[in-house]
């Protein structure tokens, strides 16, 4: 009896443990990743959520959380979270810029352990991919995409006024003035508001009119040695730069005196709704342009480089890196993840679906993409952009400033400051802040 009872003992216990282990399989690991909010970008990132989790659950769920806000918002809240020593998020998304700031705080993990051939793997890389991902010789993540401004034009508009794509600045501004009508119609829309985009914008100026804020470029996307690099935006190009985008609002009135409030939600909407003949965007916009539940200027649309200046045409290059949280409870299966949203098919999936630019170029050679009506179109244009892009000087100091030369345009705009001396106060303050860190670096 005493043997029977045992047995019988056994068998609940194996059948709890078996019980209890199926649990514990069903709820897996979860593995939580950032990405924008808006509605093509939430679709793409479901599509891969779902894709990884018909590969890996139930031992890994992969779950996405979309960030609300600008960019200056999000890298807030991340900065918050790393503080806290948090895993709210496993895979964090960041802009091109914050990833030196992040690894040089030690929020990251390096993915070069994860590599058994780090040349090899980034070699299936746009060069420029890699170099916003490193910082002191260690990989930080992996660029998910490749950001590059153009201008947007309504073929309609210009072409019932007679007239073409603006190819210079000089264009620009004579286009705007002969189609604003506002206020059913601005000339051209721009992101004002006091944030990065607005930085990205004057970037641009600043570069088509020969200037530079440390001498960055595509070869040395930090512009020196931080900490000992000479700020040169107190300079007839940041001065034209800064005066371009006042007067875009305020003397020639093509822009709505609301942009300085703009980010790029608010341009783009104005745009899609048909209230605007041109805007400067980002390479994304293809997709909602095309969609006539969004848009209403499908077919009156096309797209081109900056307008160009003296020096040339140049975008603001940049992208955005998925890297890993430092304190992430699951760094193995966090890197598998981040391996597979990278994966040549993940970015495929994200541009047909939400417009991203992959870091792969190979993507571009997929015959779905080439045959697509948007892609297949605009591709030939994005070459030419990338090859010409200059980015943000790449720094753990950039954010800073960032922030002091939007200060700097915002207070042109508010009527405190003439352009000249907004770009002697904004030089005063980079160098500070360039001194400090050479000081303590």
């Amino acid at each position: 009896m005493a043997s029977f009872k045992r047995s019988v003992i056994t068998i609940l216990v194996i059948g709890w443990l078996f019980s209890l282990g199926g649990i514990l399989l069903a709820q897996g690991v979860k593995i939580t990743f950032r990405y924008f909010p808006w509605p093509d970008y939430a679709v793409a990132a479901d599509k891969s959520a779902k894709a990884f989790d018909a590969k890996y659950m139930p031992q890994t769920e992969l779950v996405y959380a979309g960030f609300a806000g600008t960019t200056d918002e999000e890298r807030a809240k991340l900065m918050t979270m790393f503080r806290a020593g948090a895993s709210d998020f496993d895979i964090v998304l960041c802009d091109s810029p914050w990833v030196s700031e992040f690894a040089a705080a030690g929020w990251l993990i390096p993915i070069d352990q994860f590599l058994p051939n780090p040349a090899s793997f980034k070699g299936e890389f746009y060069p420029f991919s890699n170099a916003i991902a490193t910082y002191n010789g260690k990989q930080y993540g992996i660029t998910k995409q490749i950001d590059q401004s153009l201008l947007y034009y309504r073929t309609d508009l210009l072409s019932k006024a007679g007239l073409q794509y603006p190819g210079t600045i000089e264009q620009l501004v004579d286009v705007a003035q002969r189609v604003t009508n506002p206020p059913e119609t601005w000339g051209s829309l721009f992101q004002g508001a006091q944030y990065e985009g607005l930085a990205c914008v004057w970037i641009e100026f600043l570069h088509n009119y020969g200037g530079t804020i440390f001498g960055e470029s595509r070869e040395n996307p930090t512009g020196g040695v931080v900490g000992h690099r000479i700020c040169k935006i107190d300079s007839d190009a940041g001065i034209k730069a800064t005066q371009l985008l006042y007067d875009l609002i305020y003397k020639y009135k093509v822009s709505p005196p609301g942009t300085t409030t703009y980010t790029e939600t608010d341009v783009r909407k104005l745009f899609l709704s048909g209230g605007a003949a041109m805007m400067r965007e980002w390479q994304d916009q293809g997709i909602p342009l095309s969609d006539p539940s969004q848009s209403n200027v499908v077919g009156t649309w096309n797209a081109g480089p900056i307008p160009a200046g003296p020096a040339g045409s140049h975008t603001c290059l940049g992208g955005w890196v998925w890297a890993i949280n430092k304190y992430t409870k699951h760094s193995k299966e966090a890197w598998t993840a981040l391996k597979f949203l990278t994966d040549p098919e993940q970015q495929r999936i994200f541009l047909l679906t939400d417009g991203t630019q992959p870091s792969r170029p190979k993507v571009y050679d997929d015959p779905e993409v080439q045959a697509n009506a948007i892609w297949g179109h605009l591709g030939p244009i994005f070459k030419q952009v990338a090859a010409t892009g200059i980015p943000r000087p790449l720094s753990p100091i950039w954010p800073q400033q960032s922030d002091v030369i939007t200060r700097a345009i915002h207070m042109v705009f508010t009527g405190q400051m003439t352009a000249g001396e907004a770009m002697t106060f904004a030089q005063a303050q980079v160098k500070k802040i360039e001194d400090s860190y050479g000081t303590t670096h």
